[in-house]
């Protein structure tokens, strides 16, 4: 939509750039004069306005390569299958293929019955290296080729598979060391079954979903009760490649659903891959192009900034040619066309800077999802560039065209005397109209939409901003501009604890607005403080002229150091906000661990064909005690008026779940007086009770349906919340009974609670048990560990955000260099005067450092305060987080952040600073320029 928007502007815009391109030499002359005759300053504005959109298109890539590795999975992890049909035992496999097989041509062109079980898995010799879970598909080899299309699914040149044979992917094979013609042993019970490898083929495809290829009876016909460990089901290729193919998912659902019954769950797999994918590039183009707004407003206040020591540089020129009868459009259409010159050059520029950050970009993330299936993917999408670039060109140009509507304000005689502009009158009556039409407007969109969170943020500030002009003739404006402007502070930083209703669950654009608002009106308020900054200097420096000559430029051209200060305000903003929460979560990892695990400490996870009992886990050293717990999926709504059942992880409990405290409730039915009896009735399943986290966002006494496998229907009540059962992937927990009434088979307990002796390291016994039972699939950790695992992955995203600001912090310490740069130009002859009065030239260096401090001081600090306090005030005084979050001051992560940026920011002044003070007199008060 933005570059729709864009497209329309640039529409409006730029057809009047062409036309006096083509058809007005004299703008023409005017535009290109200036920029052949001063190219080196050229070069600075195109490279301050690229870089605002190289980040608006980094954030389209780095969307669209998000989604393009989502959809990959379709093609790595489910290839031809379209829908995967779970059924009720091994003896229901036939019967729905063949119920498949009717549907006509036109939605299906494949069906294969499989079996499927995760088993651990080993190589030979003295080096054996082991893979504790792999996803092992048992297939009828005809069937198998012909359904994925694939005359080599079982290598090169094979016509088919054989038993006591495998094909494994690369991912797998890598793992366990092996190649083709190797031996590998697939452990079932802790048993060893070997197994020849017959090829090694890529991971994608049905070797994507089964890791490990095999003949239908090669593993389950060594099991007492395969449906107790293996899933029996079906695989469904809908007519159309990998990817047209999930668009009739709907019809084929519901054309299945009749034939297969109730008892048959029916899961559009790739279609609700390729949704995720969708919902997830929307998500992270967002996210980027949230949290990189705030570069880009650092951008285009370094372009008005550039022009408007343009127009300034120039005032005599200008002055000049209005006195010999150029009219002040012509020079406005000038400068837009010099605009719209340094626009496209920094639009194309900046789409390729933009492939180049979002290359970055995604190199991290696949650095942070290296342990998961997930493939990254740098994917540049033509249409994404372009967005890019007319988003960039159109920021770049209507910031240019504001930007020289000043020229048209501009005084003959003054420009040319190259006399400072006269002090705006006090009430005046254009002030107070417009004073007035905006105090009516935000007093009239607060009364009328006050109910929408950026209404409510924003309209208040256009109110309580409004009455500077209508107070400024009776109060001092100073003190008009404090006032409202600390009042509007305070309420853009405290209205979401103010209006928590209207503001619950804010979108991350609020996180955009309230940041802008916040560092605007503080930047605001410190320039209005300007006596006070003087009086300071006075008091520190002892009156020193390099101090008094520094803070006097600053200090006299607000406007300019308003927005200097606010480029490196907006972006410390961002990256201290993000530090806050980062070391948030970091501090809160333990409390997770309680919050999900309760008082016990370590949590085990076995394969189903492991063997593993409570039994063999409580005998080992340091085991305190052992709660072995059921767990599966079931179908489940929250009452008849749903739309359908979704598919719900489960937890079943029973009495042992009670050795150890469980995990702690946030809330629960009034009837139970403390955690450990609401625990002990659930668990005792006298009462169809249930415990659900509250990230679901159900309220306790609600009750829920749920579907079993005979597809009768059994209505629970929740009974208390949790708040990180989440963290373990526990879902909904019930009595064990229960649950497995609602699964109708015998499958195993596969995962355990344990407790450790006093003295003894969970971690440590977690590790031993995992080396010491991989036959048997045991992956062991501690609820710590899972709780850090989680703020690690946080931690590890929130420093890719951090990194793609350091973009925008790149913007604002340049941006001070390239004024200070343009400033040494500018203030050439009044250098030469002070040289000429006796000032030495180190001095007029100390001022320049002096000056660029000032500016850097005012940013870092305003950043980093605002920062805070946004942080602490979401954290503490809204609903924006229900996780109970303390706020925390991480200082050593925000002092090396306040150094590094000043310390850079005076390197930048270093080198205008010297050449400022190599000015000499009669060089600088020559008339010739």
């Amino acid at each position: 939509m933005i570059a729709t928007v864009a497209i329309i502007v640039l529409a409006v815009l730029l057809p009047f750039v062409l036309f006096d391109l083509v058809a007005r030499p004299t703008i023409r002359r005017l535009a290109l004069r200036n920029i052949a005759r001063r190219p080196g300053e050229a070069a600075l504005v195109v490279g301050g306005s690229l870089l605002a959109t190289a980040l608006i298109t980094a954030s389209f890539i780095v969307g669209d390569s998000f989604g393009s590795s989502i959809r990959g999975l379709a093609t790595d992890r489910w290839g031809p299958t379209d829908e995967l049909i779970i059924v009720d035992g091994p003896d229901a496999v036939q019967p729905a293929v063949a119920a498949a097989r009717t549907l006509p041509a036109d939605l299906i062109d494949g069906v294969m019955g499989t079996y499927f079980l995760d088993v651990s898995v080993g190589s030979t010799g003295p080096d054996r290296q082991v893979a504790p879970e792999v996803r092992l598909l048992e297939l009828d080899p005809d069937d198998g080729i012909a359904f994925s299309g694939d005359a080599e699914l079982f290598g090169e040149g094979s016509t088919g598979l054989q038993p006591g044979q495998v094909v494994l992917n690369e991912r797998i094979a890598e793992d366990l060391g092996v190649s083709a013609g190797q031996t590998i042993n697939v452990f079932v019970g802790g048993e060893p079954v070997p197994l020849e490898v017959a090829a090694v083929k890529p991971a994608t495809g049905l070797n994507g979903f089964g890791e490990m290829l095999a003949v239908t009876g090669t593993i389950t016909s060594t099991l007492d009760d395969p449906g107790a460990i293996a899933n029996a089901a079906v695989l469904v290729s809908n007519t159309g490649d990998v990817f047209e193919g999930a668009e009739l998912s709907d019809d084929v659902v519901a054309a299945l659903e009749p034939l297969l019954g109730e008892q048959a769950q029916i899961i559009p797999v790739k279609e609700d891959l390729l949704l995720d994918a969708e919902d997830e590039s929307a998500e992270m183009t967002e996210l980027f192009g949230t949290v990189g707004g705030f570069s880009v407003a650092a951008g285009i206040l370094l372009v008005v900034n550039l022009f408007v020591m343009l127009a300034g540089e120039r005032k005599a020129e200008l002055g000049t040619l209005r006195a010999v009868g150029l009219r002040g459009g012509t020079l406005v259409r000038a400068f837009s066309m010099e605009g719209a010159l340094y626009g496209i050059a920094a639009a194309a520029a900046g789409v390729v800077v933009g492939i180049g950050v979002a290359a970055a970009v995604m190199a991290l993330a696949g650095d942070l999802f290296d342990d998961s299936d997930l493939t990254i993917r740098l994917d540049v999408v033509p249409a994404s560039l372009a967005s890019g670039a007319v988003i960039g060109l159109m920021v770049s140009q209507v910031t240019v065209l504001l930007t020289s509507w000043r020229i048209t304000r501009l005084n003959i005689v003054r420009a040319i005397r190259e006399l400072p502009e006269p002090p705006v009158a006090r009430g005046s009556w254009r002030g107070i109209i417009i004073g007035a039409i905006g105090l009516a407007v935000g007093v009239g969109l607060y009364a009328g939409a006050g109910d929408n969170p950026p209404v409510a943020m924003l309209a208040p500030v256009i109110a309580l901003m409004s009455l500077v002009p209508l107070l400024d003739r009776f109060i001092p404006r100073r003190a008009v501009v404090v006032v409202t402007g600390t009042a509007s502070l305070i309420w853009v930083a405290a209205v979401f604890g103010i209006l928590p209703d209207v503001m619950d669950d804010p979108e991350i654009y609020m996180f955009l607005l309230q940041g802008l608002l916040l560092v605007g009106l503080a930047t605001i308020i410190v320039a209005s403080l300007d006596k006070l900054w003087l009086a300071g200097a006075r008091i520190v420096s002892g009156g020193g002229i390099a101090s008094r000559l520094g803070l006097a430029e600053p200090l006299s051209r607000p406007v300019r150091s308003a927005l200097l200060v606010s480029m490196y305000a907006l972006v410390i903003f961002t990256v201290t906000f993000m530090a806050v929460m980062n070391s948030v979560f970091q501090a809160q990892a333990p409390e997770f661990a309680v919050q999900a695990g309760g008082s016990y400490d370590l949590l085990v996870d076995s394969n189903p064909s492991g063997g593993l009992t409570a039994e063999d886990l409580a005998s080992e050293p340091d085991v305190a005690a052992v709660a072995p717990v059921l767990r599966g999926r079931i179908d489940g709504r929250i009452d008849e008026t749903a739309d359908g059942f979704g598919n719900w992880r489960a937890t079943g409990i029973d009495g042992s779940f009670l050795q150890a405290d469980p995990p702690p409730l946030q809330d629960r039915l009034d009837r139970f007086g403390s955690d450990a009896e609401t625990w002990a009735a659930v668990a005792a399943g006298d009462e169809l009770l249930m415990v659900l986290d509250e990230d679901f966002g159900y309220e306790v006494g609600e009750t829920y349906q749920f579907r079993g496998a005979d597809g009768a229907t059994t209505t629970f009540t929740l009974a208390g919340t949790t708040q990180q059962n989440w963290l373990v992937g526990a879902g909904v927990l019930l009595a064990d009974q229960h649950l497995a009434t609602l699964l109708d088979d015998n499958r195993p307990k596969t995962r355990f609670y344990l407790s450790v002796d006093d003295g003894a390291e969970a971690a440590i016994v977690a590790e031993r048990l995992t080396n010491g039972g991989v036959e048997q699939g045991i992956d062991g950790q501690t609820f710590l560990q899972a709780a850090k695992a989680e703020t690690n992955e946080q931690e590890g995203f929130i420093n890719i955000l951090q990194a793609y600001l350091g973009l925008g912090l790149l913007i604002g310490i340049a941006g001070l260099g390239v004024v200070l740069v343009r400033a040494v130009r500018e203030r050439r002859r009044q250098f030469g005067v002070m040289r000429a009065l006796g000032i030495a030239a180190p001095v007029i260096r100390r001022a320049f450092i002096i000056e660029a401090s000032f500016v850097a001081f005012q940013g870092v600090m305003l950043g980093i305060g605002l920062g805070l306090l946004s942080s602490w005030q979401l954290l503490t005084q809204s609903t924006a987080f229900e996780e109970n979050l303390s706020f925390a001051i991480p200082a050593p992560i925000l002092t090396a952040l306040g150094v590094s940026c000043l310390v850079a920011s005076l390197l930048m002044a270093a080198v205008p600073a010297f050449r400022a003070g190599r000015v000499t007199p009669a060089e600088a008060l020559r008339l010739t320029t």
